[in-house]
């Protein structure tokens, strides 16, 4: 088992937002994600007609962070103390980062 994958599709918008949840004890988050995304968005996209895909990021998870960072995703918005950290005591940052599949290579 490598992870899973969870979509909410937002129709009225033509958007979708995507969380990856990879075991990087055992997998590397950013191979997995180089391997499964792109086909998968693109699958998505053509499927349910969806023009831009959202992840949101915690600004802990460094490896998605960078993932995201230098790939085709681009920095959307930062969304202040929007999660809440029961490790760290305190409400975490989050990252928007969008993809839009025309605009795909």
């Amino acid at each position: 088992h490598v992870g899973l994958i969870e979509v909410t599709f937002d129709r009225k918008n033509l958007a979708a937002t995507i969380e990856l949840l990879i075991n990087t004890r055992h997998h590397d988050f950013a191979r997995v994600a180089k391997e499964v995304m792109p086909p998968l968005l693109t699958h998505l996209a053509s499927r349910f007609t969806i023009e831009k895909f959202c992840a949101l990021v915690p600004e802990t998870h460094l490896t998605a962070l960078a993932y995201y960072s230098a790939g085709d995703w681009s920095l959307e918005a930062e969304l202040l103390d929007e999660v809440p950290s029961a490790a760290l005591g305190r409400r975490l940052n989050i990252r928007q980062f969008a993809w839009f599949p025309s605009t795909a290579t």
